[in-house]
């Protein structure tokens, strides 16, 4: 019953979030902490508004507390992939896509931005980065 709680005002934090209705996410992710004190959610959540209004200093803060709770996370390192990119800091960004990965090789999205930095540099790491995508989804990397 509290795994069901939990799931579902994840859920619905997440919806909020992806409709970019940042304010009821933020009260949502509040009150999730709230309830789950020991669950890394609110600051994944509130990471992710972060990244979408581009306040880069807030996310990073919010995704470094995630890892610091639970380094195997992937979203996490992911964010931090993205916004680090955005800085400038190409090699810090490749380190944390790459660890995203490390910690979930489904994630596709990591691949992907990872496969985007190294084509835009002629990165010779594209081609085994495209093998590994291909193997694991069967599909090309774009």
């Amino acid at each position: 019953k509290r795994q069901g709680r939990y799931l579902a005002a994840l859920k619905s934090s997440l919806g909020l979030v992806y409709k970019n209705d940042f304010a009821k996410a933020k009260t949502k992710a509040r009150a999730l902490a709230q309830e789950f004190p020991e669950s890394i959610a609110s600051d994944l959540i509130t990471c992710e508004i972060f990244v979408r209004r581009r306040d880069y200093k807030g996310a990073l803060r919010s995704c470094e507390a995630v890892l610091g709770k639970h380094n195997k996370n992937a979203w996490a390192p992911y964010l931090l992939g993205l916004v680090l990119h955005r800085q400038g800091k190409t090699e810090k960004a490749v380190a944390r896509l790459i660890q995203a990965i490390d910690n979930d090789a489904s994630l596709k999205a990591a691949y992907e931005a990872l496969g985007k930095i190294y084509k835009r540099s002629g990165d010779e790491r594209l081609s085994p980065l495209q093998a590994a995508y291909k193997a694991r989804f069967k599909a090309e990397l774009k």
